[in-house]
């Protein structure tokens, strides 16, 4: 199988486990301002996935970007897959709050030894990261309840 009919089966995979399939298109563009008919087009299989597709859907489900473009998964690193089973899907919370915790600890610490008590950019954005890994995560949840 060629690279990009593994990717463009990869893409639909994802699509498909985390858009309602009554609204795929409409909430797509909404999520990732690329109008619904590029999106139904790549659906239909009369378009490829555009770069620009492969960029909005790896910032919008951030966990499943490793596995996205290259079929592997890292549980530890929080990529995964969307046939990752729900106990390996919570792993990705906790190591979230653990991180949180570990950092905040730390600055609190460093204050207390006299140091500043901001966090740095990197780890403001490795939160943020996990943040948005824990939130999709969530909502995906949270629609399987419906």
């Amino acid at each position: 199988m060629d690279r990009v009919k593994a990717l463009d089966e990869r893409l639909r995979e994802l699509v498909d486990a985390n858009a309602k399939r009554t609204r795929r298109n409409a909430d797509l563009e909404e999520l990732t301002r690329i109008p619904a008919s590029a999106w139904a087009s790549w659906w239909a299989g009369r378009a490829r996935p555009s770069a620009e597709m492969l960029s909005a859907v790896c910032s919008i489900w951030p966990e499943y970007s490793l596995w996205l473009m290259t079929g592997a998964t890292d549980r530890v690193g929080g990529q995964i897959s969307p046939s990752t089973q729900e106990e390996q899907r919570q792993e990705t919370t906790k190591r979230y709050l653990r991180r949180l915790t570990e950092l905040t600890t730390l600055k609190i610490g460093w204050r207390q030894e006299g140091g500043g008590g901001d966090f740095s950019d990197w780890e403001i954005e490795e939160l943020g990261a996990l943040e948005k890994i824990r939130s999709n995560d969530l909502k995906r949840r949270l629609q399987n309840v419906d």
